[in-house]
């Protein structure tokens, strides 16, 4: 699978091997800056102009095409520049608990605000916020 977005904000999945679009993903709320598939390929996330980002899971062997944004927030202040998946190694399951979730999915979005959020994929809740960037 391929995930391509334009300036006219809208995300489209193709099959790479076929060279067929598979499906057309409703658009974001401006024109998109940033997208990352996780490495299972079962989430998909879009960041906006605006500071939107969007996420979709998907289940095994199906497309996107039935769901709607399962996730979509304002995370940034200005747009959102970059988006990445990874497992939460080193995230507390809990604020008692020193254990870590390695299994935990967790989505990364950069802004264009100098922030970093860490988010929760399951409870779409932020984690983490890391301030150290200007613009």
């Amino acid at each position: 699978w391929l995930a391509t977005c334009c300036v006219d904000a809208q995300c489209r999945i193709w099959d790479v091997a076929t060279g067929i679009l598979k499906q057309t993903l409703p658009r974001a709320n401006a024109r998109v800056h940033s997208l990352a598939w996780s490495a299972d390929a079962l989430y998909l996330a879009v960041g906006d102009g605006l500071g939107g980002v969007k996420m979709w899971q998907r289940k095994r062997h199906a497309d996107l095409s039935s769901q709607v944004a399962e996730f979509g927030v304002t995370a940034h202040d200005g747009p959102v520049h970059a988006l990445v998946f990874a497992k939460g190694v080193g995230v507390p399951k809990d604020n008692h608990d020193n254990n870590t979730d390695k299994g935990l999915m967790l989505l990364l979005t950069a802004g264009s605000d100098g922030s970093v959020k860490v988010w929760h994929c399951q409870t779409h809740s932020v984690i983490r916020v890391l301030k150290a960037h200007q613009g």
